[in-house]
């Protein structure tokens, strides 16, 4: 196969024989040409919304809109290349591999963002090289102030970036106010009010209504009814069905 792009990183041509390295994993510049011939190959491609990404990518970093560059288009490593593809098969077959994931905006969001924290970290480009922007002084009013957000906004589309903006600080400073006062993340935090949501909507459920555990999972974010089992029994001591039926 040979690759041909030209692009920031640069113009190249690449040849590689696709029946020695199978399941190679590669970026394709969302604006410039490229080329491949194939023989015999399977392709499967992914895409994410650039405008959406390069906001999320800015976010976590602490800027405001600033472009995403990638400055290469293989992975990190071998390892990273691993990383990306158990993720991209983990949302396609547990995520969003049934109609309750692909219809609940709450777990496309959650999807989404986990493939695009993903795709940061797989290839190599500008969003979080060097050093983050200071942070400054937080006080415990920014905290509470995002924790006030999420318990209200918990079963909406929110992720890391939305909760910084409305405590008004960069989602850096967030994450570290939240384990200096709480000893733990914001979107641990999110997590605990999500599970906490679909306790309460597990006891008021009723199976002879058309009530499931997965309907109730999807409705607060947890895309695979399997893991969301599995954390609610850790939490619980229960499995969520028993809650369900009673």
């Amino acid at each position: 196969m040979d690759r041909v792009y030209r692009g920031r990183v640069g113009f190249r041509t690449r040849r590689v024989d696709l029946r020695a390295v199978a399941g190679e994993v590669f970026l394709v510049p969302p604006d410039d040409p490229w080329e491949a011939a194939t023989d015999d190959v399977d392709v499967s491609g992914l895409m994410l919304d650039r405008d959406r990404f390069t906001q999320y990518a800015a976010a976590l970093r602490g800027t405001d809109g600033a472009d995403v560059t990638f400055t290469g288009l293989e992975p990190v490593s071998p390892a990273a290349a691993r990383f990306w593809d158990a993720t991209v098969a983990h949302v396609r077959e547990s995520v969003l591999g049934d109609t309750v994931g692909r219809d609940s905006p709450l777990v496309q969001g959650e999807a989404f963002r986990m493939l695009a924290a993903t795709l940061l970290t797989t290839f190599p480009n500008t969003a979080l090289a060097g050093d983050a922007a200071p942070v400054g002084r937080v006080e415990p009013a920014v905290v509470r102030r995002a924790a006030q957000y999420m318990d209200e906004h918990a079963r909406d589309d929110i992720g890391l970036d939305d909760v910084a903006a409305a405590a008004r600080v960069s989602p850096r400073a967030l994450q570290l106010a939240f384990r200096r006062h709480r000893d733990t993340t914001p979107l641990e935090y999110l997590r605990r009010v999500r599970m906490a949501g679909a306790h309460q909507d597990l006891q008021a459920g009723d199976p002879t209504r058309g009530d499931t555990v997965a309907a109730i999972a999807a409705r607060w974010g947890f895309g695979s009814a399997g893991r969301f089992s599995g954390d609610y029994r850790r939490l619980h001591g229960c499995h969520p069905r028993d809650t369900l039926r009673r």
